[in-house]
């Protein structure tokens, strides 16, 4: 390692290695050095889409550049119906292997496996001061250091640290992407069930988000990508209490409950008098719901699960079809960092030009991906955002903007 160089990158994420690969693709002559605390680059990159690495959308902002990059590292691509885009390999690993033999190829130094203390401004910069007491100069410095989603990948929030330090204001930050935690309903009961429904998100009895897609149900409350992208819109403020967000399921959206289960009883009822008509209110709905998930459902509306069909009151089955389209669940929390996959908040995205991910406070310091606050929706949103900011920032250095 050598003592000086033009540009050091902190954090050899996705952001990070793309924006020392950029300035030096147009500068080589430059010198370029990543630092991680991690033994190696793209500890949380290996880990994502479990391991078959969503790379991005078609329908985020900066796709094309993003895809274009990936191409010129060498990363072919596969893209699905839902514009969700993967490495043709569908392995998060390759994609790692792959950035770190470009690093490699382009001469970037690296210092793995180093935690950085401090960072102090200098008439030529910055020096970069390492926790084990050994410091290295440099002429400019790209903040890379994600969030704090993930910790057990090394994300630990050290970033908002060094920004805050050099001047720069957080935005507070709150894990997203991630579970959500609630009371009242026993969860337990029909915990591992799936259902594909539509999920809508009260806060103080206004609707403020709403999406469908594959509900989880979990011994802790509700998961699945719909649940994900609905944390985004959930932070609490403290002098509100917990209980301002409400969400509402409706288990069978398109799907007219009511009418099915009229049409039912009168089937069941026009042939009671030739046999015996035994199809209960459990059973007609294991039609429509997993078992379990019926039953829960046949529970909250009070109504015995042996209860005939022939036998349910025009009350009953309205009683029934409301809860199974505005299933209520009431939030207490969202799961934590470690099951997070994104965070939401970071350095004010006022204070970076956002044309070159320049501070505009600090010249010479660049802040990057997650660190910055911004957060999208899954489906590869965020990595975009990593690629593409990595980019603006490489770029801009490499030219001297």
């Amino acid at each position: 390692m050598r003592s000086f160089y033009d540009l050091a990158v902190i954090g050899a994420g996705p952001a990070g290695i793309t924006a020392a690969i950029e300035c030096i693709s147009n500068a080589p002559a430059l010198n370029v050095l990543i630092i991680d605390r991690n033994q190696a680059p793209g500890k949380k990159l290996r880990a994502t889409g479990n391991g078959r690495c969503n790379i991005t959308n078609i329908n985020a902002d900066g796709y094309d550049e993003a895809a274009a990059f990936l191409g010129r590292m060498g990363i072919p691509l596969r893209t699905c119906a839902s514009g969700l885009v993967y490495p043709y390999s569908e392995s998060a690993a390759d994609v790692v292997d792959i950035l770190s033999d470009r690093i490699t190829e382009y001469g970037i130094d690296t210092s793995y496996g180093v935690a950085v203390r401090s960072i102090d401004r200098t008439s030529f910069g910055f020096t970069i001061n390492f926790e084990d007491g050994e410091r290295v100069d440099a002429a400019r410095v790209v903040l890379a250091l994600g969030g704090k989603a993930g910790p057990a990948f090394g994300t630990i929030g050290d970033g908002y640290r060094m920004a805050r330090e050099l001047g720069h204001s957080v935005v507070g930050t709150i894990p997203v992407l991630t579970g959500i935690e609630c009371d009242g309903q026993d969860c337990k009961l029909i915990a591992g069930n799936r259902a594909h429904g539509n999920v809508k998100l009260f806060r103080n009895g206004e609707l403020v988000y709403e999406e469908s897609g594959e509900i989880q149900f979990t011994n802790y409350g509700l998961s699945g990508i719909c649940i994900f992208n609905t944390t985004r819109h959930m932070r609490y403020d403290r002098s509100e209490g917990i209980g301002i967000f409400e969400i509402k399921l409706d288990l069978c959206p398109g799907w007219d409950v009511a009418s099915y289960l009229f049409e039912r009883r009168a089937s069941e009822q026009k042939l009671a008098s030739n046999w015996d008509r035994t199809e209960t209110a459990d059973s007609v709905l294991r039609g429509l719901l997993k078992s379990n998930l019926a039953s829960f459902v046949i529970d909250i509306a009070g109504i015995e699960r042996d209860c005939l069909v022939a036998d349910l009151s025009d009350f009953y089955i309205e009683l029934l079809a409301d809860v199974i389209h505005s299933l209520e669940f009431q939030p207490s929390g969202i799961r934590g960092w470690k099951d997070a996959q994104c965070t939401s908040g970071g350095v004010s995205l006022d204070e970076i030009n956002a044309e070159t991910c320049e501070s505009k406070l600090v010249p010479g310091l660049y802040i990057i991906g997650e660190l910055a606050d911004y957060d999208g929706p899954c489906g590869g949103y965020n990595l975009t955002y990593a690629w593409c900011t990595g980019l603006k920032a490489g770029r801009a250095i490499a030219l001297g903007q």
